[in-house]
């Protein structure tokens, strides 16, 4: 009970924020789920920075151990998943953001759409104490259904999400297999987020798309036992993006 009333009690503190002028800085704090083949859970924590209109994701490891999960002649492989940034850049148009790929990490460069966001639902929803409004959105390949606070122009949400007129405390995707719902809201006068610096090779959304879906198991099904049933779970199409623009 007692971390309810906190929850609700952070979530009305952002109500005040847009009168304060010492706070430059909102954090929220999501809990995700991926209801996937795999099912797990992760943290994400959205800082916004409202002087530079500049924001970071940081996404934390997967719940799932990687590696080889082996139950009776069956073995499911589970690749890497370690932390992740995602910076949202306005000024550049710019998201930037971290992913493994065949064991080599790389630096991805995409950019900020405006997003098509169908406001024109009468639909309200209570998150806490905060009253939300309804808001479709198809993008690259999955409809949305996202819930904002119109009282506070933030247009920032989790991963790649932005351009409401609102800030984004619950969003989904139409089967519920990919969920964003806010847990805490904070604001404070300094940044506490740091992305890491780190020497790594910048690609392009569509380079990253052709290594992604490009991948090979041949090698992995060689080391097999022989008799030993293998399943092989690849995010690839099944993932959060599943068509891009340049394929529509």
């Amino acid at each position: 009970m007692k971390k309810i009333i906190n929850i609700i009690f952070l979530l009305l503190l952002i109500k005040v924020f847009p009168q304060s002028k010492k706070n430059s800085f909102v954090r929220v704090e999501y809990d995700i789920f991926y209801n996937t083949e795999l099912p797990n859970t992760k943290k994400g924590i959205l800082e916004i920075d409202l002087n530079l209109n500049n924001s970071v994701f940081f996404l934390s490891e997967s719940s799932l151990e990687s590696g080889l999960k082996k139950d009776d002649d069956k073995i499911t492989l589970i690749g890497k998943n370690g932390n992740r940034y995602m910076k949202t850049d306005r000024a550049k148009k710019l998201i930037q953001y971290s992913e493994f790929i065949k064991n080599e990490t790389y630096l991805v460069n995409d950019s900020i759409f405006e997003l098509n966001w169908d406001i024109n639902h009468t639909e309200i929803k209570k998150i806490g104490e905060i009253v939300c409004n309804k808001a479709t959105l198809y993008f690259r390949g999955r409809n949305y259904i996202a819930w904002y606070d119109i009282k506070n122009p933030i247009n920032f949400g989790p991963w790649k999400f932005n351009n409401l007129p609102g800030l984004i405390l619950e969003i989904y995707d139409e089967t519920n297999r990919y969920n964003w719902k806010a847990s805490t809201i904070v604001f404070s006068n300094k940044s506490e987020i740091e992305i890491p610096k780190e020497d790594i090779q910048v690609i392009s959304i569509q380079e990253f798309v052709d290594l992604r879906y490009s991948q090979n198991n041949s090698k992995i099904y060689s080391k097999m036992p022989r008799g030993v049933q293998t399943e092989i779970i690849n995010v690839g199409r099944s993932g959060i993006e599943i068509k891009f623009e340049w394929e529509e």
